[in-house]
């Protein structure tokens, strides 16, 4: 299973052509406009939208596959967004923090850390641990740990043998500058998966300040 994120920065239905060039099985974009003003969304299989009454974007999930994108319903709290799937038989949480960003993030999976086993946590955390006293007690390295204690990890710090804070990938480029760049987008998998977790070049940079993340993942893992 390959899964796709993008945080597309606003205006997709003039940049899907970034994306669905990688062939994913799973697509989830966020800061996505009213679908309806996007017509190659007729083209695809199945969808889910989501936006919260007020907000001008939301999240959006796409497959071209025959296979049903099946909405979790939970309470999120109001916290904005987080929202769950079973799709191929994957619990998988298509994540984009506003607001309140590792907060909410860290009061959420605390609430719900029962149902997060086995899940794949996946989007733009705005987050990093550089800004953790930003955050007091809920910030991003306790967040990771109580990860770690469900056997949670984020992909790409296990695949490049990075510790959270020393990353020399970026995923989100500040003002579109490429001297600016953080990591702030990631896949938070199960520890027995088995897996691949890229990031694409900042060429994207002509469509938006995030990069496009994708995790393939051995289904039978």
């Amino acid at each position: 299973m390959k899964i796709c994120y993008w945080n597309c920065n606003g205006a997709f239905r003039k940049k899907y052509k970034q994306i669905i060039k990688e062939e994913a099985d799973l697509y989830i974009i966020s800061e996505v406009e009213d679908i309806d003003k996007i017509d190659f969304l007729d083209d695809v299989n199945h969808k889910l939208y989501r936006r919260i009454d007020g907000d001008q974007k939301g999240i959006l999930f796409f497959t071209f596959l025959d296979e049903e994108i099946i909405p979790i319903e939970n309470n999120n709290y109001g916290i904005r967004y987080i929202i769950p799937v079973m799709f191929l038989s994957h619990k998988i949480y298509g994540v984009w923090m506003k607001g309140g960003y590792i907060e909410d993030l860290y009061t959420y999976c605390a609430v719900n850390i029962k149902h997060l086993s086995n899940a794949i946590i996946m989007g733009d955390f705005n987050s990093n641990v550089i800004w953790d006293k930003k955050h007091g007690d809920r910030n991003h390295t306790r967040f990771d740990f109580m990860m770690k204690q469900i056997g949670i990890h984020s992909s790409y710090h296990q695949q490049e043998a990075k510790q959270l804070g020393e990353e020399t990938d970026y995923t989100f480029y500040m003002y579109r500058k490429p001297d600016k760049g953080y990591y702030i987008d990631y896949a938070y998998i199960p520890v027995n998966m088995v897996y691949h977790f890229s990031i694409s070049d900042n060429t994207l940079l002509d469509y938006s300040d995030h990069m496009i993340i994708t995790l393939s993942v051995d289904t039978d893992s």
